[in-house]
C-alpha cells in the first residue's frame, strides 16, 4: 500500500466510521503501534474514534495559530486560514513520523480547517470527504456535543461559542473542498455505508474492506 489515506468530513458525519472500514483494509492508523489512539466512548463510537492524539493536539495548536481562540466547533474561515504564516517547527515530529512511511490513513475533523499546512511535506495523499443528511448531523452534534446550537458550551479543553449550525456546515464543507480540489479524492455517503455499499472505496483505497464491522447500531448515532 503506498497510498495515504486523508478522511475528511463534518462531525458526526461518518468520518469514524469510515476509517474502520479503512483499517480493515490493511491502513495504518496509529503509527504502526508507535502512537496513542483516542480512547472510544462508548455512547457515541464504542469501536473507537482512531484519531491519533498527537495530531489532535497538533491540530489543536494549528487553528489557535491561525486565530486565537479557534477551535473546531469555532474555527477561523478559510482567508484566514490559507492566509497565514507558521513556524516549521510546530509540525516538524508528526510530519516526520508520517513522511517515514506510506499506507497509513489519519483522521480529524480538524484537518478540514489545517490539512493545506501538510500538503508541502506530504506525498501521495487520497482525499475521501465524507457526507450525511444535515439534518442528521445537528441532531448528532447535539446529542454528542450538547446544546452548542443554542448556548455555549464546553467540549473537552475547549470553550465553544454558540454556533450557528448551517454557518458552521458550509464553512466546514468549503474548506473541505478548498483542501480536496487539487488531490485525488471521492465523496463517500453515511447512508451508503451503513447499507454496506463501499465499493467506491475499495476501488479507491486499491483494497477490500470488512463489512461485517457494520451494524445496525451505527444507524442511531
Amino acid at each position: 500500500m503506498n497510498k495515504n489515506i486523508i478522511i475528511l468530513g463534518c462531525p458526526r458525519s461518518g468520518t469514524s466510521l469510515t476509517a474502520q472500514l479503512v483499517k480493515t483494509a490493511g491502513y495504518d492508523a496509529d503509527g504502526n503501534g508507535s502512537k496513542q489512539l483516542m480512547k472510544p466512548n462508548p455512547k457515541f463510537n464504542p469501536d473507537g474514534y482512531f484519531e491519533r492524539i498527537d495530531i489532535v493536539k497538533l491540530n489543536d495548536l494549528l487553528l489557535n495559530y491561525i486565530k486565537e481562540g479557534s477551535n473546531f466547533l469555532n474555527p477561523p474561515t478559510l482567508e484566514q486560514a490559507i492566509t497565514t504564516s507558521y513556524p516549521d517547527n510546530l509540525m516538524k515530529e508528526v510530519i516526520n513520523n508520517l513522511s517515514s512511511y506510506s499506507g497509513w490513513f489519519i483522521k480529524d475533523s480538524r484537518l478540514s480547517f489545517t490539512l493545506h499546512f501538510y500538503k508541502n511535506y506530504l506525498s501521495n495523499l487520497h482525499i475521501i470527504k465524507c457526507y450525511r443528511d444535515k439534518d442528521q448531523v445537528k441532531k448528532s452534534m447535539e446529542n454528542h456535543y450538547g446544546n452548542l446550537f443554542s448556548e455555549d458550551v464546553t467540549h473537552g479543553p475547549h470553550h465553544v461559542s454558540k454556533v450557528n449550525f448551517n454557518h458552521y456546515y458550509n464553512n466546514i464543507y468549503n474548506f473541505i473542498h478548498f483542501q480536496a480540489k487539487t488531490l485525488p479524492s471521492i465523496d463517500v455517503y453515511y447512508k451508503d455505508l451503513i447499507n454496506g455499499k463501499v465499493k467506491n472505496i475499495e476501488n479507491f483505497i486499491g483494497s477490500k474492506v470488512d463489512t461485517s464491522i457494520i451494524n445496525i447500531s451505527y444507524k442511531k448515532f
